[in-house]
C-alpha cells in the first residue's frame, strides 16, 4: 500500500474508534478520551501498517439496511468506514483476515477455506506476494456498492486503497445472490484476489486509477484469466468466446481498440473479450513477456497518458506498436474461437432482458419468479406463456425463495426486511404479510407440505446449515438434521412422507432423501459434481435438479430412487442477454408444471420452459393408436365373417 493509502486507512480506523468511545463515555470525559485516542493513533501509525488488524474483533459499519448507492466513478469502500460501526467478528487464516457479522459465520468459514485454496495459484501466476494479509469483508446482500448494481450481481469487489476484498453474503440453498454456489464463490474470490495482487504489483494508487479508468481491459482481463487459470487454452470454452465473437461480428461491434473494451460498452461481454487479450499474449509470446508488460506498467510515467504508458509497455514486451498488437489480437481471436455448434435449443424463452429472472414455483396457470428489475429482489407472477407479469412485493429490502401454498392462496418466502434472512407468509396478492421466523439466525424458505400444514426450511441456527420444519403459522420449529456440515433446500414429496434435500456429507453437494421427521437418510446421487436445487415431479416419480462442475453445468432428471439419470438441458450457446454471467453460471432453479409435462428454469438471466413429458405422452398416443388398430382389425374380420356366413345361407 502507498503511504497515502496507509495513512487514510489508519486515519479512518482512528476516527471510527473515537466515535464509538464517545458513545460509551460520559460527555465530560470526551476531551480526555479524544486525547488518549489521538496518542494511540500516532503510536499505531509509527508501529507499522495495519497493526490493528491482528485483533479478533473489528469495528465495521452496520449494513442491516440498504444504503444509498455511491457514484459509479468513486470507490465507495472507504466511505463505509465512517458510518455507524457495530462490533464484527474476524476469522484469521495464514493469508487472509475475514470480517463478518455473527449471522454470517458459516459463510465466513467457507470463504476462509476457499480463499486459502486459491492463494498459491494467484501469487504464482502474478509472481507477486502481498506484504500483509488480505482483508475480506462480508456484507449482507441488501448492500449495493454502485448505482447500477442489483442484488443478483456478482457481489465481490477489490478495493485499491485498502487492498482488501468486499464480498456479499449468499446462502447456497437460496435464490439470494443466485445461490452463490461455492464454485461461483471460488471464482469470484480468485478474480478479486487477482485485483489485489495487481494493486500490489503496480503499488501506486494513482497509477492504478489511471489504468482502471482508461484501460479496463488490463485489470479485468488479467483477473478473468487468473480466474480461469487452471483451465486456460483455446480449447476451453467456458467463456463462450466463439459465440461472443460471432455475436459481435454479426452486429459489427467487435472492438478495434483495446480501450474500447469496457463494461459500459460491452457489459458482461467485456470479461471474455478482455480475457482473450491475455490468452493471446501468453499463447503467442509466453508468460515471461506478459510479466515484462506488467513490470513496465509498474514503472508508470505520470508525465504521459495511460495510453502512452500502455503503448510503451506493449512495445517493450512484445516488440510491436499498440495498433499492430490490436490487429494481431483480433486476427488471433477470430481465427481461434470459431463457433462449431449450431446453437439450436429446444427450450422456449418466456421473459426478456433487462433484468435477471429466476422461477421459484409453478402453480396452476401462474409461474412465481424472482427478479432484480428494481435492483433489490422482489417477487413477481406471470402467465405460463410469459405474459401478464405482475409484481407481488414492493420492498426496499430483498424478497426471494417464494413458494405458493398447495391451494395457491398464500405465498411463503424469505426476506431481509429486518437485516436478517427470515421467513414470511402473505396472501397471493401480496397483502397481509406475516413474519414466521425471528432472531439473528438466517432462515431460508424451503417448501410447503402437501396438506399446507407444515413448512420445511434451511437455517443456520446451530452454526451450520440444517433442515427444520415448523407449522404453517411459524410455531413448533424443529430441527430434523444434525449433520455438522451443510444440509439444505428441503422439498416435501407429493405424499408428504419424505423430504428431498441437498447435503455435502460426501464431500460435494449431492441429493439425499429422508422421512419427513428426519429419520432414515438415504443418498440418491454420489458424484464429484455439485448437485443442487432439486424438485419432485408432481407425481413424485422423478426429480429435476442442477448439476455443476468447474467448467460446466446441466439440468438433469432422475427417478425418485436416484436411478436412470438423464441430461435435460445444457447451457445455451447463444447470446440472450449481454449482462448474463459466464456459461456455467447461467443455469438452474428448475420448477415443474402441475401436469409434469414441462419444467421452467433460468438460463442466461431469463426464464425458459422445456418439455419433459413428451416421451411418456408419445407412448400413450402409440398405445391408443395400437389399441384402435387392433379393434379395427378385429371388427373388420368379424364383419367379413358375418358377410361370408350370410352368403352361404
Amino acid at each position: 500500500m502507498t503511504e497515502a493509502g496507509l495513512f487514510r486507512t489508519i486515519y479512518y480506523r482512528i476516527i471510527r474508534t473515537v466515535w464509538v468511545l464517545f458513545t460509551i463515555f460520559q460527555y465530560e470525559q470526551k476531551l480526555k478520551v479524544f486525547t488518549a485516542v489521538f496518542i494511540i493513533g500516532i503510536g499505531v501509525t509509527l508501529a507499522g501498517p495495519y497493526s490493528c488488524l491482528t485483533c479478533h474483533s473489528l469495528l465495521l459499519p452496520d449494513y442491516t439496511q440498504t444504503v444509498s448507492p455511491f457514484p459509479d466513478s468513486d470507490p465507495p469502500y472507504t466511505d463505509y468506514f465512517l458510518q455507524l460501526p457495530p462490533l464484527w467478528k474476524t476469522l484469521e487464516t495464514a493469508h487472509f483476515i475475514i470480517s463478518y457479522e455473527e449471522s454470517h459465520k458459516i459463510f465466513a468459514q467457507k470463504v476462509a477455506e476457499l480463499a486459502e485454496s486459491i492463494y498459491d495459484d494467484g501469487v504464482t501466476f502474478m509472481r507477486c506476494t502481498p506484504r500483509e494479509k488480505t482483508d475480506i469483508y462480508i456484507f449482507p446482500s441488501t448492500i449495493r456498492f454502485f448505482s447500477w448494481e442489483s442484488s443478483f450481481a456478482d457481489r465481490a469487489y477489490a478495493n485499491p486503497e485498502t487492498r482488501g476484498i468486499m464480498l456479499i453474503y449468499g446462502c447456497p440453498f437460496s435464490t439470494e445472490v443466485c445461490g452463490w454456489n461455492y464454485l461461483d464463490l471460488k471464482e469470484a474470490l480468485s478474480h478479486e484476489f487477482n485485483h489485489v495482487l495487481f494493486y500490489w504489483t503496480i503499488d501506486n494508487d494513482h497509477n492504478v486509477d489511471c489504468l482502471r479508468d482508461s484501460h479496463q481491459w488490463i485489470m479485468e482481463g488479467i483477473a478473468t484469466y487468473c480466474e480461469q487459470y487452471p483451465f486456460t487454452g483455446p480449447e476451453y470454452d467456458d467463456l463462450m468466446l466463439p459465440v461472443v465473437v460471432e455475436y459481435l461480428e454479426e452486429n459489427d461491434t467487435f472492438p478495434v481498440f483495446l480501450e474500447e473494451i469496457t463494461l459500459d460498452e460491452y457489459q458482461r461481454l467485456m470479461y471474455p473479450l478482455a480475457y482473450s487479450v491475455f490468452q493471446f499474449m501468453i499463447d503467442q509470446y509466453g508468460e515471461d513477456a506478459f510479466h515484462l508488460f506488467l513490470n513496465r506498467l509498474k514503472e508508470y510515467d505520470i508525465s504521459k497518458t495511460a495510453t502512452q504508458n500502455v503503448d510503451e509497455a506493449l512495445q517493450l514486451a512484445f516488440g510491436t506498436q499498440k495498433e499492430q498488437f490490436e490487429k494481431e489480437w483480433a486476427s488471433y481471436v477470430k481465427e481461434t474461437y470459431v463457433r462449431t455448434e449450431d446453437g439450436k435449443w429446444d427450450a422456449v424463452q418466456l421473459t426478456q432482458p433487462p433484468g435477471w429472472r429466476v422461477p421459484s414455483h409453478w402453480c396452476g396457470k401462474k409461474i412465481l419468479f424472482i427478479s432484480d428489475t428494481t435492483q433489490n429482489l422482489d417477487i413477481f407472477t406471470m402467465n405460463t406463456d410469459g405474459t401478464g407479469i405482475q409484481q407481488v412485493t414492493i420492498n426496499e429490502s430483498c424478497d426471494f425463495d417464494a413458494r405458493f401454498s398447495p391451494d395457491g392462496a398464500k405465498i411463503a418466502f424469505t426476506s431481509l426486511r429486518n437485516g436478517y434472512a427470515h421467513i414470511y407468509c402473505m396472501r397471493a396478492d401480496g397483502t397481509d404479510v406475516t413474519q414466521l421466523t425471528f432472531g439473528k439466525d438466517m432462515d431460508f424458505m424451503g417448501s410447503w407440505s402437501p396438506d399446507g400444514q407444515k413448512i420445511a426450511f434451511t437455517s443456520g441456527r446451530r452454526g451450520n446449515y440444517d433442515i427444520y420444519t415448523m407449522n404453517a403459522d411459524g410455531s413448533l420449529k424443529t430441527c430434523i438434521t444434525y449433520y455438522e456440515g451443510d444440509d439444505g433446500w428441503p422439498v416435501f414429496s407429493p405424499d408428504g412422507q419424505k423430504i428431498l434435500f441437498v447435503s455435502d456429507r460426501s464431500g460435494t453437494y449431492d441429493l439425499y432423501i429422508m422421512n419427513a421427521d428426519g429419520t432414515k437418510v438415504e443418498q440418491l446421487c454420489n458424484t464429484p459434481e455439485y448437485e443442487n436445487f432439486p424438485q419432485f415431479s408432481p407425481d413424485g416419480e422423478k426429480i429435476a435438479f442442477l448439476s455443476r462442475w468447474e467448467t460446466g453445468a446441466e439440468l438433469c432428471i432422475v427417478n425418485s430412487d436416484g436411478s436412470e439419470r438423464k441430461q435435460l438441458v445444457t447451457p445455451p450457446v447463444v447470446i440472450v442477454d449481454t449482462m448474463a454471467r459466464h456459461r456455467q453460471r447461467v443455469l438452474g432453479y428448475p420448477v415443474w408444471s402441475p401436469d409434469g409435462e414441462e419444467i421452467a428454469f433460468t438460463a442466461v438471466n431469463q426464464v425458459f420452459t422445456v418439455s419433459v413429458g413428451g416421451y411418456d405422452s408419445w407412448w400413450i398416443v402409440v398405445g391408443i393408436i395400437s389399441v384402435f388398430c387392433v379393434f379395427l382389425w378385429v371388427w373388420r374380420k368379424r364383419a367379413k365373417g358375418v358377410t361370408v356366413m350370410a352368403e352361404k345361407e
